[in-house]
């Protein structure tokens, strides 16, 4: 049995090629170059599948004129908005996405920004612009962590995220802990914690 043809339109991560090689006829673009819709067109030609990006704008009129032999649209990504999806289901092809694959690095950054907020907030510490701040195109704030109540809004937000993270770093959801005289039990989840601002 033949090993099914795709096309990838823009270069992905070096393991991500080798794994598509490995399990698809692969047809790779190792220079990177953005691809046109007459590109994508002419390479689609035999193919079963096509693994997009957000670069590729996949809409109804590259949908409509894609060979009958495309099957699935595979996009490189969560989001699909540059996919017309509607377009492609009354084809009959399949559009798969990549969902909840940001979820764990969206809160490591998450993590990382309320700790440093966090820091700033309870230092007298004032963060520096440069260049000045007449240089930059757009506003922004940088003593965002001032007053009292903001420095309270960063703890409870410091802890719903290290709730978070020990979930992410436990070996499982529920953790066991011993008691004397007593069998192993679940520990119970942490309380959830809701804040006006979250």
């Amino acid at each position: 049995m033949s090993r099914p043809r795709i096309l990838v339109t823009r270069k992905l991560p070096a393991d991500v090629e080798a794994r598509a090689l490995s399990h698809f006829a692969a047809t790779l673009n190792p220079d990177d170059r953005a691809s046109a819709r007459e590109h994508i067109l002419a390479n689609a030609q035999g193919k079963d599948g096509l693994l997009v990006t957000v670069t590729d704008r996949i809409d109804a009129a590259l949908i409509a004129a894609l060979p009958a032999s495309i099957r699935i649209i595979s996009t490189f990504s969560v989001g699909y908005d540059h996919i017309d999806v509607a377009a492609a289901q009354a084809r009959g092809i399949a559009v798969t996405n990549t969902p909840d694959v940001l979820t764990d690095a969206t809160a490591e950054i998450a993590l990382a920004s309320a700790s440093v907020s966090w820091a700033l907030a309870a230092s007298d510490v004032q963060p520096h612009i440069v260049p000045a701040p007449s240089a930059w195109k757009s506003t922004t704030t940088t003593a965002i962590a001032c007053r009292r109540s903001l420095k309270r809004a960063h703890v409870i937000t410091l802890i719903l995220l290290l709730f978070s993270v020990r979930r992410m770093c436990s070996p499982s959801t529920a953790p066991r802990h011993r008691t004397r005289g007593a069998s192993s039990t679940a520990r119970p989840s942490p309380p959830c914690l809701t804040a006006p601002f979250w």
